[in-house]
């Protein structure tokens, strides 16, 4: 009986997420402008060069940023955790 009951409330909650989540993304498409300025790319059309570019471009400064942040965080590790 307790498996029963915690899949209605797993299905209660995945509904509420999901309602949650179409909420958010009809919130989204009521705004006017985005991060780069255009809605849609085709990037099937244009100067391959730059679509794969710009595409790339915020990849690439969130992978140097992570990566940043495991560096800190090794150094503080290691320099002020210890057993001593």
């Amino acid at each position: 009986m307790a498996f029963v009951t915690a899949v209605f409330r797993l299905i209660r909650q995945t509904k509420k997420e999901s309602q949650v989540l179409i909420s958010m993304s009809v919130l989204s498409k009521k705004l006017p402008f985005s991060a780069g300025g255009k809605r849609d790319v085709d990037m099937t059309q244009g100067n391959i060069t730059r679509h794969l570019i710009s595409f790339a471009l915020p990849l690439l400064i969130g992978n140097i940023f992570q990566q940043l942040y495991n560096t800190v965080d090794t150094w503080v590790v290691g320099n002020y955790v210890s057993n001593e």
